[in-house]
């Protein structure tokens, strides 16, 4: 088959080029544990709402140490660690919303803006419930 250009049949000179390329920098995988830590609205530490509610995880099907896949440039890796990784995941006001399954979530991770590094692999979900608490327990106390 010949190609044309504007109606003129053209025919590389050549039919295969050779090309030397050089690695910079090799991407490698690390594996890490992180512990996923939960984000929530400011306002609920005035407007009462742990005086109504306790935060219950799941824990039989779900664990909050996950263990992640990263990727990226060797020595960025090696300078990656776990405490540098933030894994969370955000409460928001529909949580508060009474259900009898357990809410899902997908956990986010930030990684040092100086490394090069991305999450590899599956999605993390952590299960969770706000339930209501009974009338006279207090709630845990808070820490300035």
């Amino acid at each position: 088959m010949t190609a044309n250009i504007e109606g003129i049949p053209v025919r590389p000179e050549q039919s295969s080029l050779t090309v030397t390329i050089e690695i910079r920098k090799f991407t490698d995988t690390k594996t890490i544990q992180v512990t996923v830590q939960v984000l929530t609205p400011y306002t609920w530490m005035e407007d009462g709402t742990w005086d109504k509610y306790k935060f219950t995880r799941e824990t039989q099907q779900t664990t909050w140490v996950k263990e992640v896949e990263v990727t990226g440039a060797k020595e960025d890796l090696d300078r990656l660690q776990p405490e540098q990784v933030d894994a969370y995941i955000v409460l928001a006001e529909d949580d508060k919303k009474f259900v009898e399954s357990w809410l899902t979530r997908a956990v986010k991770f930030r990684f040092p803006p100086d490394l090069k590094v991305e999450l590899t692999g599956e999605v993390h979900i952590v299960k969770f419930k706000l339930e209501p608490r009974k009338a006279g327990t207090a709630p845990p106390p808070t820490t300035p």
